[in-house]
């Protein structure tokens, strides 16, 4: 029998949080993904196999089960994983910093993980141009959708 990281239960509720630095500064809530600000939606697991997670969202969203013991593959997409996008050079949706986490724990540490997250791939990828970015995250209060 397969033993995996998180024990995960249809009907369980997760929480999608979601924080957006859009380049441009505006507070236009175009998309959904695209959104400036911090935004949390919660879901429900709807049905899990031995491989993968179903959520309830308008996408049908499949998550992998990330074994006990076995390391994720880049591709997969795991609960409690931050994904962190960077855009610069987009000519139709909006630049800017974009993070997103499922979580089913506390929503408050999964912000507080997120922003560290963002705050750790921005300096990676940017650090030479000396942004702001923690003080930018500060100023954000969440709203929940």
């Amino acid at each position: 029998m397969k033993e995996f990281e998180l024990d995960t239960f249809i009907g369980q509720k997760v929480y999608e949080i979601n924080i957006g630095i859009r380049a441009d500064g505006s507070k236009c809530q175009c998309t959904s993904y695209h959104r400036d600000g911090i935004f949390i939606e919660e879901h429900q697991i709807v049905f899990q196999s031995p491989y993968k997670i179903a959520l309830n969202d308008d996408y049908i969203t499949i998550l992998d089960r990330q074994e006990l013991g076995k390391k994720g593959e880049s591709y997969n997409y795991f609960l409690e994983k931050c994904s962190v996008s960077i855009i610069t050079k987009e000519n139709y949706f909006p630049n800017g910093i974009f993070g997103k986490l499922l979580t089913i724990g506390n929503v408050e540490k999964g912000i507080a993980k997120l922003k560290r997250k963002i705050i750790s791939e921005t300096n990676a990828q940017y650090g030479f141009l000396k942004m702001n970015i923690e003080g930018i995250l500060a100023d954000y209060k969440y709203e929940k959708l």
